[in-house]
């Protein structure tokens, strides 16, 4: 998939491109994850991606991520979280996902888990 051009985006419009993003522990709206970093768009010939990325210390954090099209972005967005990392200073990419899914596709590409998030309600 060919990159056609990389973009920063407004926090409202990356709020909207983001509706479908669920936080697993149901705290994170779609408007607090834009505004958790940097929104960037990027477009392809067969539709867009939208993440949004942060800096914490010396790893590069995915807050949220949303493909817009007929086409899986996750191989494209994980080699532009690696690339963002290393234009950065950072020293890992790093992110939380509930979508097993998700994990196994990431660990193809050299991701780890390495650690687990434990919850009780009360």
């Amino acid at each position: 998939m060919e990159i056609e051009a990389i973009a920063p985006i407004d926090r409202a419009e990356a709020a909207q491109c983001l509706g479908r993003v669920q936080d697993p522990a149901g705290i994170a709206t779609p408007a607090s994850m834009a505004a958790a970093g940097q929104p960037m768009r990027v477009t392809t010939e067969s539709g867009a991606l939208v993440f949004v990325a942060t800096k914490r210390a010396e790893a590069l954090w995915i807050e949220a991520a949303q493909g817009q099209g007929a086409q899986d972005f996750t191989a494209l967005g994980l080699e532009l979280a690696q690339r963002t990392a290393q234009n950065t200073g950072c020293d890992s990419v790093s992110f939380q996902t509930a979508r097993r899914g998700l994990v196994k596709k990431a660990e193809q590409h050299g991701f780890q888990v390495v650690g687990w998030i434990l919850k009780k309600e009360v």
